[in-house]
């Protein structure tokens, strides 16, 4: 692969929507969307879909190696979120508590050792944020990872 494909992180980040809608918009309604930054960016809070999870890019890391051909290892994250509504107080959480307790499981089951394509090593785990809560909603977000290896130009002297 080349060191640009291994960067294109917009590969792997269809995939990984793909899986995520096909494990959690199934007929039991295990959520009732599952989007990206731009769609989350574009609803105001209260106007979102929840249960819903959000699909962040959290970007890259490099990992540069040695030899004739200069290999780059791109190790692309993610922050999954799961968003769940309340009419709750804050202090009264445990309704968005159960609620959630219900989905991240699914999230890391269908994400977890999974491969998003050829040539991507399989996601993993990252430790994520805290979770958030506002008056209304509470945000509990998942990190998962994944990495690629490309070569580049040759190396100068």
């Amino acid at each position: 692969m080349s060191a640009g494909q291994a960067m294109n992180f917009s590969l792997p980040e269809a995939a990984i929507l793909a899986r995520l809608t096909d494990k959690l918009m199934t007929t039991d309604a295990c959520v009732r969307a599952v989007l990206t930054a731009p769609e989350l960016a574009a609803v105001a809070e209260e106007r979102q879909a929840a249960p819903a999870v959000y699909l962040v890019y959290d970007g890259p890391q490099f990992q540069g190696g040695e030899g004739a051909a200069y290999r780059v290892t791109v190790v692309h994250r993610w922050i999954v979120t799961v968003a769940v509504a309340s009419v709750a107080r804050m202090r009264e959480s445990a309704s968005r508590h159960s609620e959630a307790a219900g989905i991240i499981p699914r999230v890391v089951e269908a994400l977890y050792g999974w491969k998003p394509l050829p040539g991507w090593k399989a996601l993993e785990p990252f430790t994520p944020p805290k979770p958030v809560y506002s008056p209304g909603f509470a945000y509990f977000p998942l990190g998962f990872q994944t990495s690629a290896t490309g070569a580049a130009v040759a190396q100068q002297p």
